[in-house]
């Protein structure tokens, strides 16, 4: 493709006196945007269209166009995954499982799919499709979902299948990859994977950093997330234990 866009510019240069600067900067300009559109795509094409409606944090708004836009073009993959997430942010999670069925029928081979499908499930206190969906998951390329949503993911399937030390160290994990300067988004923008590391620091019993993030997780989701109405009860349970002295 760059090739033939190379081709073109020169053939323009040649015709309409165009300057071989102008050629030169125009072809490094539309290769930069091949370059970047490729990388969003290595990296997670998904996340990208779902950040640009994440810091509104008006997920039923988004819900119902959605919603309605699958109904127009019912093979949309992207707007049944964004959909699925969001599904799971309200709480809705067997709309959430629904809709990530309806998605792995028309890309099998979506990961990042599975992954919150497990997620899914887990809310609904299915572990043994929460297991199900994990496994097949992890058996594929993580080429749509960030390494330390995995860790979170496995970390809160062990949490809740009452494997705490395995727990632990999955959570550990996710926090050495929050470090990473191309992860550090999820620590301002990610409410779920605050509130995991809220309650993982309170098990801990350390409260000081579970209060921290649960109030991330209020932050990141505003008030139509489940994941900050449980960080909001969580905050007034420490603050009673504070309180009478239990912690």
């Amino acid at each position: 493709m760059l090739q033939f866009i190379w081709k073109v510019l020169s053939k323009i240069y040649k015709e309409y006196g165009m300057s071989g600067i102008s050629a030169v900067i125009t072809f490094l300009f539309i290769a930069s945007l091949f370059i970047i559109n490729y990388i969003i795509t290595i990296l997670n094409i998904d996340e990208v269209e779902f950040d640009g409606i994440y810091y509104k944090r008006k997920y039923k708004k988004y819900i119902k166009m959605l919603e309605e836009d699958i109904i127009e073009t019912p093979r949309n993959k992207p707007e049944h995954y964004v959909l699925g997430y969001l599904y799971i942010i309200v709480g809705e999670f067997h709309r959430a499982i629904e809709i990530f069925h309806k998605l792995l029928r028309l890309a099998p081979d979506h990961t990042a799919a599975y992954f919150y499908l497990a997620v899914a499930y887990l809310e609904t206190g299915d572990i043994k499709n929460a297991e199900r969906f994990y496994d097949t998951g992890a058996q594929m390329r993580l080429w749509n979902i960030k390494e330390y949503e995995v860790w979170d993911i496995k970390g809160w399937l062990y949490y809740k299948e009452g494997n705490i030390e395995e727990a632990y160290k999955c959570y550990d994990k996710v926090v050495a990859k929050g470090k990473r300067r191309i992860n550090k988004t999820w620590r301002r923008k990610n409410t779920m994977i605050n509130y995991h590391l809220g309650v993982i620091s309170k098990h801990k019993g350390e409260y000081e950093k579970a209060l921290e993030y649960f109030k991330k997780s209020i932050k990141a989701g505003g008030p139509e997330s489940i994941f900050s109405k449980r960080s909001e009860e969580e905050i007034k349970r420490i603050e009673e234990m504070i309180d009478k002295g239990l912690k």
